[in-house]
Parts: structure tokens; sequence; C-alpha cells
């Protein structure tokens, strides 16, 4: 069976790649597709499952468009054509990084939009009563030339 494991950030680096197409045996499971990882790729796929804090930094594991966890969903059969997605921490804290903005100086006003700008269609003002609804009409193709 085939499966594609997804990867980002400092795995990405370090591998130079973005996807991983793994071959495993029939019902293989979650702990095997990590097993496998860790032997062919980097030992460090080894210590993914036990610890979000892990060289990698993964934060998530979405198998198949569902959340699964390690070590509670390592024994979950994986089937053929299942992408494993390992997600890394998507925001995190100031510790260490500098400020590149500098703060607003100054009172801040609001300002009119400009001459012919658009407003969606929740911003504009509601029809007269008994107005038919404008409909936006595209040429067909055949009426273009």
């Amino acid at each position: 069976m085939r499966v594609t494991v997804h990867v980002y950030d400092r795995i990405r680096q370090t591998l130079g790649t973005r996807r991983i197409e793994v071959r495993l045996p029939e019902s293989a499971t979650l702990a095997a597709l990590f097993a496998e990882l860790a032997e062919r790729y980097d030992p460090r796929f080894a210590a993914l499952p036990d610890d979000e804090d892990s060289p990698f930094g993964v934060n998530a594991l979405i198998l198949d468009g569902r959340r699964v966890a390690m070590p509670r969903d390592a024994d979950l059969e994986l089937t053929n054509g299942a992408e494993l997605h390992l997600i890394p921490p998507i925001g995190g804290g100031s510790e260490g990084v500098e400020r590149s903005v500098s703060p607003i100086r100054g009172p801040v006003r609001a300002t009119e939009p400009r001459p012919g700008f658009q407003t969606s269609a929740a911003h504009a003002a509601p029809p007269a009563p008994g107005a038919r609804p404008q409909r936006r009409v595209r040429p067909r193709r055949s009426d273009r030339d």
C-alpha cells in the first residue's frame, strides 16, 4: 500500500521535500508508518508520536482529514492512498523575536472611500420597496465574439 506524508517547516527544510511517498505492507498501522519513516528518512521521526516539542516541532497529526494522536491511535490501520499531514505549530510567543514594525504615532483618522470604490453587498444600501433586485449578467462565450 502507498501512503503520502506531507511535511512542513523544519522537516521540509531538513528533508528537502514537501511530501514523502511510503510503501507499506497491507494493514500497516500508524506506528508502523512512523517506524518506517524513522528508519528510511530520519531517526527523529521516532520521537514525533511521543512529544509535541520534538526536534521537528510537530503539533498535530492529520490523517485523511481527521486529527489523530500518538500513542492513542498507534494501532490505527492505514488504507491505501492515505495522506498524513505533520502540522507544525502555527503561532507562538514573541520570545527572541525583534519587532520589525514601529508603533503608529499620532492620531489615526478614518478616510472616505475613493470615488468609484465599490462596497460589498453586505454593506450596500437595501433596495427600495417594490424594486426588483439587480442581477449581474455575464455574456455567454458565444456572445463575446
